[in-house]
């Protein structure tokens, strides 16, 4: 499981390919696995994952848990006096919230107030460690040995070997073979938020002074008073 925070936009790097008026469009997700408790404070309007139970002012807490099936579940808790301003998938919601595969969570209404929560957790090449049962490689049928490079999809859980001789796992970019499954095959998380677009009004106004200073020249009008 896994929670997507959004980045601090000034911390974010300034593409040199694009123009100045151009950039900074777009504010990137920060992956935040949910291995235990998960404590989100507030920055201004972005939540942001606490490190430490210290934090003088928690907001909500994400706390991994099984259910009956042993599927991994969350549950989201809300400080009381945050209740009015949370919300989840744009609905409002109780201090106790069992999170669903996608959910959008809110404390408030910028577009950096929001964060997103998945089920999936990330896929990675590790060693293979040989258990009391022989497990054979997805794709290509291989018997999985104690070291060899696999990838375990968290999806569906089958096994594929991936090493520079047997690349079973990306194999051509096909998907998983697991019924139902159809991961793509990609390392890391499959799944991310699409990236949040900030308005540029300012930068772009910043832009046009630094080179009016620059030049000493403004930009000119036409007789419409449009700008060229």
């Amino acid at each position: 499981m896994v929670v997507f925070t959004a980045r601090d936009p000034k911390e974010e790097e300034t593409p040199e390919h694009r123009a100045p008026e151009q950039r900074e469009h777009l504010t990137e997700w920060l992956p935040h696995p949910v291995d235990d408790t998960l404590i989100i404070a507030l920055e201004g309007d972005r939540p942001v994952v606490q490190e430490t139970t210290t934090h003088s002012s928690p907001c909500l807490w994400l706390i991994p848990w099984r259910g009956e099936n042993g599927r991994k579940r969350c549950l989201l808790v809300c400080r009381r006096d945050l209740l009015d301003f949370l919300r989840v998938n744009g609905l409002p919601a109780l201090s106790l919230t069992v999170l669903d595969d996608r959910d959008e969570i809110a404390v408030g209404t910028a577009p950096v107030s929001r964060f997103f929560f998945s089920q999936e957790s990330k896929a990675e090449v590790v060693p293979f460690k040989e258990g009391s049962e022989p497990v054979y490689c997805a794709r290509s049928k291989s018997l999985l040995t104690e070291g060899v490079l696999s990838v375990r999809c968290p999806r569906c859980g089958l096994w594929y070997v991936e090493t520079e001789e047997i690349p079973a796992y990306s194999y051509h970019g096909q998907p998983c073979l697991g019924p139902g499954c159809g991961r793509p095959p990609v390392l890391g998380y499959a799944w991310k938020p699409e990236p949040i677009r900030l308005p540029a009004t300012p930068l772009r106004d910043r832009y046009r002074k630094v080179m009016a200073e620059t030049h000493g020249t403004e930009k000119k009008k036409t007789p419409l008073g449009k700008e060229i």
